[in-house]
């Protein structure tokens, strides 16, 4: 396994992990309008941390997949930490 600095174009990979760490370990301990604002606010907020004046993304890659996803804002304040099911 690798970790490397995301890339704009890693987007639709992250989004697809923290879609599904997200609907097995964090909605099901939501009620309905908890569950509704945080895919308002979670997946759309992804592109943010793409930001490289802002934020430090990492990815975790293996076989080509991404498994992994962190990213730092401001260098100190850790904002998303999502790790695939499998690897946990």
């Amino acid at each position: 396994m690798g970790i490397q600095k995301v890339l704009k174009s890693d987007l639709e990979a992250v989004t697809r992990l923290v879609s599904e760490v997200s609907d097995k370990d964090v909605l099901p301990l939501f009620n309905a309008q908890g569950k509704q604002e945080y895919k308002d606010r979670i997946l759309p907020d992804l592109a943010t941390t793409f930001d490289n004046e802002k934020f430090s993304s990492i990815k975790a890659v293996s076989g080509g997949k991404v498994l992994g996803f962190a990213a730092l804002r401001d260098g100190n304040y850790l904002t998303h930490l999502f790790v695939a099911n499998s690897q946990q």
